[in-house]
């Protein structure tokens, strides 16, 4: 019996074993200026993952599941505004990197690489606390009396579900229920912020603007440039939380979110900081972001580069856009169950994704592979 193949990238460092074939897929920001599956039967399915897990173990490597598990989380409510972003304000965030050793590429000057430390780094998120910039994902605020109903048809979440100061992850779709970015909303009283991957923005906003027509009351805003957003990543980052006063989100579930005063100036504190471990996101104006970003290391966080994030992504088993996100998976197939409604109502790509899940058809599962040894 043949086996399935598994689509493999030493840069992607996950696997996603397929009915008959292998197959994968690899940013604008402000700050810089084909192959088809056939498909078969489950059982047959089944028999050949069955086959090819025996002969992967017996070769000495050692397979899991992933262990990313998107649910949508409902937290109390929090009356606050994220209106009250401030202006641009140009900072020096970069100069401040430098000092703790950052390391920037030519291709993103303002996205540290590394700050040589990558495996100290991976050691703090389980043991200590580590602190990842991730200024250029994209934020955008969507407002607007239509805003929720809006999204509701737009995107796979239920978020008529939710109330102001709750969250939930949620996934952009094509009309055939194929994964275009997997993104986190926040919900607030007048507005929801979307955060979504580096190279997304610009592309997800197009796509709504589509959507929007003359009678609709939805308004779309890209405020990335007006903030910075960090990770805090690991078991100290509670103690951090409780000196910025951020009480409201340390023991909530994921997807609570408070507005905080930082320096005079708009703090928002969300729990979650984008991989499936003890974490919280801080989005704060960019004025002050240096001032932050140095009380975080003064508090002990280890600062880490997009190289530690990638590991952290991959051990953590986040799929990423571009990579094990693409048009050739459907939102089922990369294993967003939680982040998916199947019977909100309907949404671009929902009828798809129902006929998939209802005739137990999805075809490829993403695994994550451990390999012994160095």
């Amino acid at each position: 019996m043949s086996q399935p193949a598994a689509a493999f990238s030493s840069l992607h460092s996950l696997v996603i074993p397929t009915s008959r074939c292998g197959r994968s897929q690899t940013r604008t920001s402000r700050r810089n200026a084909g192959v088809t599956s056939t498909a078969c039967s489950q059982r047959t399915l089944f028999a050949r993952k069955s086959a090819w897990r025996t002969q992967v173990l017996a070769k000495g490597i050692s397979l899991r599941s992933p262990r990313f598990k998107l649910v949508p989380q409902a937290a109390g409510d929090l009356d606050f505004d994220l209106d009250a972003l401030t202006p641009d304000i140009d900072g020096d965030l970069k100069s401040v990197q430098e000092e703790a050793g950052a390391v920037f590429s030519d291709d993103s000057p303002t996205v540290p690489l590394t700050f040589g430390n990558d495996a100290d780094v991976i050691d703090a998120m389980q043991k200590g606390m580590a602190v990842v910039d991730r200024t250029h994902w994209g934020r955008i605020r969507v407002s607007d009396d239509d805003r929720i109903d809006f999204l509701q048809n737009q995107t796979t979440a239920d978020f008529k579900s939710l109330k102001p100061g709750q969250g939930t992850d949620t996934v952009f779709s094509t009309p055939t229920g194929r994964t275009v970015d997997l993104a986190t909303a926040l919900v607030n009283e007048n507005s929801v912020m979307l955060i979504v991957s580096p190279d997304k923005k610009d592309e997800l906003m197009a796509k709504m603007d589509k959507f929007i027509f003359l009678q609709d009351k939805v308004k779309l805003m890209d405020v990335s440039p007006y903030t910075c957003m960090f990770s805090l990543l690991g078991p100290d980052s509670y103690a951090t939380l409780a000196r910025l006063q951020a009480g409201p989100v340390i023991d909530a579930p994921p997807g609570t979110h408070a507005l905080l005063n930082f320096n005079g100036t708009p703090l928002i504190v969300l729990a979650g900081g984008g991989l499936p471990m003890i974490s919280f996101t801080l989005i704060v104006d960019e004025s002050v972001a240096p001032d932050l970003w140095n009380l975080l290391l003064q508090s002990g966080a280890v600062p880490g580069g997009e190289q530690a994030w990638e590991q952290a992504r991959v051990l953590s088993g986040r799929p990423a856009a571009g990579k094990e996100l693409s048009a050739d998976f459907n939102v089922l197939e990369a294993g967003l169950y939680g982040a998916a409604s199947l019977n909100k109502g309907c949404y671009l790509g929902q009828e798809a994704l129902a006929k998939v899940y209802n005739n137990a058809a999805v075809k490829q599962e993403l695994w994550g592979v451990e390999f012994n040894g160095e």
